[in-house]
């Protein structure tokens, strides 16, 4: 079988090549040199994407397990959610994450708000921490 490498390593050595070989040879044009600087960035944040994508889905699965009361139709095992495809576990917490919107928004159970606020602040979290890797709550 051929080695075939990963989305991850392919996107690092394009951001290798963008910073160590193409931006000291277009550093004359200003525009080009920050267009590769912007590209060399967006990179970063595919690749930090694709790191929490599925640790990111197992948090929010997690934590919607802590809420089971609210969600009962839930009939799902972490092992089953873990077996699921990439976009079914996607589709789902879309999902998931309208209904706790729903509930969010008709509650007046305080101690059921704080459940619901608690999952909607992990998700920011997960979220921020993509996009910028220095965010720390």
């Amino acid at each position: 079988m051929q080695y075939r490498p990963e989305a991850k390593e392919l996107l690092s050595t394009i951001q290798d090549l963008l910073i160590k070989e193409i931006l000291p040879k277009i550093e004359a044009d200003e525009l080009l040199s920050y267009k590769t600087l912007v590209s060399w960035n967006m990179l970063g944040v595919i690749i930090r994407e694709s790191e929490k994508e599925d640790e990111q889905s197992q948090e929010e699965f997690q934590s919607l397990l802590k809420l089971s009361s609210i969600l009962k139709d839930i009939n799902l095992t972490t092992d089953q959610f873990k077996a699921l495809p990439r976009k079914e576990k996607l589709s789902r917490l879309k999902d998931w994450n309208s209904l706790l919107a729903k509930q969010l928004r008709e509650t007046k159970n305080a101690e059921v708000g704080s459940e619901i606020w608690n999952q909607i602040k992990l998700g920011l979290k997960n979220n921020l921490s993509v996009s910028n890797p220095r965010f720390n709550v």
